[in-house]
């Protein structure tokens, strides 16, 4: 009865309260929306590839909305109770009842929305960490630890009433644990959402650390891998203010935890699909080539750095046989070509995956081969944020 009856509590209007949670609430599930209606299109028109990890993560948004339309009923009718407009004590017990009853059945849907969200991490991450065997290991246990954890607390949050139609009404005739076997529940559950929170929010600041790229840019994409902590302090905030529903503890208490609870859900779809929006901001899609020959030419297109990218000239090469002139450490992220002076500009080949310069065996790995250019196409590639000429492609 703990859970349920906090749930409600947390709903509780009391004057401005309801009102707060309702705003807080409707902010952060727009924002959570439009991301991942923004990154559905990326994946399915922009890169046209998309995955189960977007899948899951669309099934989280919809599990989310589902909990936002469930305690949305429930301020409602808390609000009508807390009014106490009522001729008979019978209207009363139905509104609150029914606000329990929303609130005890948006709990466990928002526990799995936030699993589907860690899932969706951790398979987005399986797909940068392609060759690191150790790191993807590392994720599959996190994968395996969040679902025994959470899956169980579901099942206990509905199995904690007998029937289970007591959880709301608390008059019906049947049993109930104690409060402190379903708040012992609610604490191991936030500890272990907290866990794979920070784990996954670290793993892939330290692999985009260890990776050739401009400082400036590493900062930014940590800042917003960093994201996963912020899901974390949600959890443990949200679990600190978690107590039973018949300890007396204040509205005010009960909606901030409320609001803290909806913060770590849709938060945690937030960082999930901004780091899968970047391909968006690229220029240009890839035209991808199959075979093409390289040339140098005048001094308009010498080398301008020591990253510079170039083909064999002797020889017809493949995407996964590139030959690099003053061989760097790692791949720029795209090569470009161009004609007629700008028009008609495309991408030889890109880094579909993070957009970032990586060791060559996993930049092979995440291109892809397409259409031969025609001749008298210049060549240009990307690297550290800079657009550097190399060439001229000829037949």
């Amino acid at each position: 009865m703990a859970t349920t009856s906090k749930a409600a509590s947390s709903s509780d209007p009391s004057n401005k309260g309801g009102t707060a949670y309702l705003a807080t609430q409707s902010t952060f599930v727009a924002i959570a929306t439009l991301l991942v209606l923004i990154r559905v299109y990326v994946r399915t028109v922009v890169v046209k590839s998309i995955g189960l990890d977007d899948a899951v993560i669309v099934l989280a948004l919809i599990l989310s909305l589902i909990v936002c339309a469930m305690t949305s009923l429930t301020v409602h009718y808390s609000a009508l109770y807390l009014a106490g407009d009522y001729s008979t004590k019978a209207e009363a017990l139905r509104d609150v009842t029914t606000a329990l009853k929303w609130s005890s059945i948006a709990a466990p849907i928002g526990i799995f929305s936030g699993l589907c969200t860690r899932l969706s991490i951790c398979l987005f991450l399986l797909r940068i960490f392609r060759t690191k065997r150790e790191w993807r290991w590392g994720l599959y246990a996190v994968m395996v630890f969040a679902t025994a954890v959470i899956i169980p607390t579901i099942v206990s949050l509905l199995a904690q009433c007998s029937p289970v139609q007591k959880l709301w009404d608390p008059l019906l005739p049947g049993s109930c644990w104690s409060p402190r076997t379903v708040i012992d529940i609610g604490y191991f559950n936030g500890g272990a959402s907290v866990l794979c929170d920070w784990i996954l929010a670290t793993l892939p600041i330290v692999f985009m650390w260890n990776i050739q790229m401009r400082f400036t840019v590493k900062i930014g994409i940590c800042i917003l891998m960093g994201l996963g902590y912020f899901t974390g302090i949600c959890a443990i905030v949200r679990t600190t203010l978690f107590t039973d529903g018949t300890s007396g503890a204040e509205q005010g208490g009960s909606i901030q935890s409320a609001v803290w609870a909806i913060l770590e859900i849709n938060v945690g779809i937030i960082a999930a699909s901004i780091p899968t929006l970047k391909p968006l901001f690229n220029p240009s899609r890839p035209s991808i080539f199959r075979y093409f020959k390289y040339r140098r030419t005048s001094e308009r297109y010498r080398k301008t750095s020591e990253n510079t990218l170039a083909i064999d000239t002797d020889d017809q090469v493949q995407l996964n046989k590139l030959t690099l002139n003053t061989m760097p450490s790692a791949m720029p992220s795209s090569l470009s070509y161009y004609q007629d002076k700008g028009r008609n500009h495309g991408k030889v080949w890109e880094d579909l995956e993070s957009q970032a310069s990586m060791s060559i065996p996993e930049k092979v790995h995440l291109a892809e081969r397409g259409r031969e250019m025609e001749t008298g196409s210049n060549l240009e590639y990307v690297g550290d944020g800079e657009v550097h000429a190399i060439g001229e492609y000829v037949v």
